[in-house]
């Protein structure tokens, strides 16, 4: 008797093996994964997703099968045939906890299992119950073993197969590729079985029939193990979710546990290294360094400090401070209280002893020392060596008080001098005030005189070398006259009180420049005066100082083609200075000190006329104001004149 398939139920049945395979194979990867507590629950609820789900694709397989007569199922063999599949699939998820498998252990689990679905399926064409039985082709029989072998050990090889890391979609496809490989290997075992299957003509089905049609019975069953599948793979899917987040929290943990150790190592080296060098520090500073702890015992006591005491560290270790003498233990026990009560840095200077017994004063500071708990448990000193300051103090201020006293009997000496010389001034002004004053009465009669013969007896009673000699006391007169001038001039420039106003010295260069002008106005001179030149200075004592100054210009660029004359200000260590320069015969530098002496004068009288007082009454005047006055210049170059005010 021949039979025929429905071909929607067998793609059902194949639908329902990819997806029973992919379950399978997800399940495989959560039991490697899986804790050990949670291992059997998984093993225990994967071998009955799986065995249900290879069951569900055999039954759904059996409904799709069609024979002229009709054809049911004995319910109770059918649901026992369930029992193969689930302990075969228990003994795959077994094999796949493990992990690893060789080949002998391999085949000896695939055909094991192989053989439980083998039974499954043949228990399964057992429930038809047919009469006379089934028979089956030897040949086709004996394929469908080796295909439920096969496949089982394609499911193992796709289970065990170790991946590397790699993302969630390439994992799915690689899952979704192996389930479709088992889904068609576990169908085409399936099939196989069915094809082997030989039927009598006269068979009939003695199972009694159900309420339901394959077709709805098959919905059911394909139904029901589809929600098992979904349910086995949320649940998977959920514990997936939770296990990554648990080791992405654990990842976490663990890095930053790993970072803290490191930088735990990190901060330990830091603080050896830095106590290290601290301890060098202390052990190669030229400063004595020592440490107290709170009742004054000494705890610490570097190099340094033996060489400045003459103690050694086994003589003081231990030991209370054996450098304070005395009559210093309540200063030094104030200060030891005001680090204990919490100053943070206490100074001073004091005197300690050596161990030879001769002082030494110390410029000393102390720091707190806190334990781990930040409780005070001593003190820090740094001390330095200053008893050779003190010395140069000592001696300073003795050389300072001697120096004192010879400044304040030097500065009376100097008062008294500066007294008798201004009186001494006083007298030499009144005197040359008195001589000039009193030379001129008879120097007029001697000029009175003098006019009268020259203009009497001219021609008549004096001949030639008389008039020549007339003529000389006249022009000795004259000149005597000019310099009783300038005396006067200088000595009223002394005298006279100064008067500080706001002026602007480029519109006295002005009037001064138009005077010269007037008076010679045959001569062509270039005369460039600054826009403003702003002083607070007497208004007449300074117009004295520009007219002598310009008056030299005038005289000396006499003899120059292109006489110029030039009035400005620069600004000399910050202050303004004014300057007078021209471009005539100028004059030598190695001369200039005599430039400001009274009557001295650089060119012979024959070549410029002249008193040399002119430049002598500039310097009084610059002096009576506080200023300095200098002169630049060279031979045939003319001469630049400075004042400051």
């Amino acid at each position: 008797m021949a039979g025929a398939y429905d071909i929607w139920l067998v793609g059902l049945s194949i639908v329902i093996a990819i997806i029973a395979s992919y379950a399978t194979l997800d399940l495989a990867a959560r039991l490697t994964a899986s804790r050990d507590s949670a291992a059997p629950y998984w093993l225990v609820g994967g071998a009955l997703s799986m065995g249900i789900g290879i069951w569900a694709m055999h039954f759904i397989g059996m409904l799709a099968f069609r024979l002229p007569i009709p054809l049911a199922n004995d319910i109770p063999i059918t649901l026992g045939s369930m029992v193969p599949a689930v302990l075969a699939s228990a003994l795959a998820l077994f094999v796949i906890r493990r992990g690893s498998a060789d080949r002998g252990a391999l085949l000896i689990s695939s055909v094991a299992i192989g053989l439980g679905i083998v039974a499954m399926h043949y228990s399964g064409m057992a429930a038809l119950r047919m009469s006379p039985p089934i028979r089956y082709d030897p040949v086709l029989f004996t394929a469908s073993v080796l295909v439920a072998i096969a496949a089982s050990m394609a499911a193992l090889k796709l289970a065990l197969r170790h991946r590397p890391a790699e993302s969630i979609a390439a994992a799915m496809w690689h899952r979704l590729a192996g389930a479709a490989v088992m889904g068609l290997a576990i169908a085409g075992m399936h099939y196989t079985g069915m094809a082997a299957a030989l039927f009598d003509a006269q068979s009939v089905c003695l199972a009694s029939p159900g309420g339901l049609d394959p077709q709805g019975l098959a919905v059911i069953v394909g139904g029901g193990a589809i929600l098992i599948f979904l349910f086995t793979l949320a649940t998977s899917a959920l514990d997936e979710t939770l296990q990554l987040r648990a080791t992405a929290i654990a990842k976490t943990m663990t890095q930053e546990l790993q970072a803290s150790r490191v930088h735990l190592e990190q901060s330990e080296q830091a603080l050896r290294e830095a106590n290290q060098k601290l301890e060098m520090i202390i052990q190669g500073s030229p400063l004595a360094i020592y440490t107290r702890d709170v009742h004054g015992i000494v705890t610490g006591w570097n190099p340094a400090a033996e060489r400045m005491f003459g103690w050694r560290a086994d003589e003081i270790l231990g030991m209370p401070l054996l450098t304070v003498p005395r009559e210093k233990r309540n200063e030094t026990e104030s200060l030891r209280q005001r680090v204990l009560n919490g100053e943070n840095f206490v100074q001073a200077e004091v005197r300690r002893q050596k161990r030879d017994g001769s002082p030494i004063d110390i410029s000393t500071t102390l720091a707190p020392l806190r334990d781990s708990a930040g409780q005070l448990s001593g003190y820090l000193a740094i001390a330095a060596d200053i008893t050779e300051r003190k010395r140069a103090e000592e001696e300073i201020r003795s050389l300072n008080n001697e120096l004192e006293a010879r400044v304040a009997e030097r500065t009376r000496q100097l008062e008294a001098a500066n007294d008798e010389l201004e009186f001494t001034n006083r007298e030499l002004e009144s005197f040359s005030y008195s001589v000039a004053h009193d030379l001129r009465s008879p120097l007029r009669a001697i000029n009175g005189f003098s006019a009268i013969l020259s203009e009497e007896y001219a021609g008549k009673a004096l001949d030639a070398t008389a008039q020549d000699y007339l003529q000389r006391v006249r022009t000795a007169a004259e000149r005597m006259g000019e310099l009783i001038d300038d005396l006067l001039d200088l000595t009223r420039v002394s005298r006279a009180e100064v008067r500080r106003d706001e002026i602007d010295l480029s519109a006295v260069a002005h009037a001064v420049a138009g005077t010269l002008k007037s008076a010679d106005p045959q001569r062509n001179v270039d005369i460039v005066i600054a826009p403003a030149a702003p002083a607070r200075a007497d208004p007449g004592l300074t117009r004295i100082a520009l007219e002598n100054l310009f008056g030299n210009a005038w005289k000396f660029t006499s003899k120059s083609e292109n006489a110029r004359i030039e009035f400005g200000v620069v600004t000399v260590d910050g202050m303004p200075a004014y300057f007078v320069r021209d471009n005539g015969v100028g004059f030598d530098p190695a001369f200039g000190d005599k430039l400001f002496e009274q009557f001295q004068r650089l060119h012979a009288e024959h070549e410029f006329e002249g008193t040399g007082i002119g430049l002598a009454i500039v310097d009084r005047i610059v002096r009576r104001h506080a200023g300095k006055i200098w002169a630049e210049g060279a031979v045939g170059q003319g001469a630049t004149f400075y004042f400051t005010l």
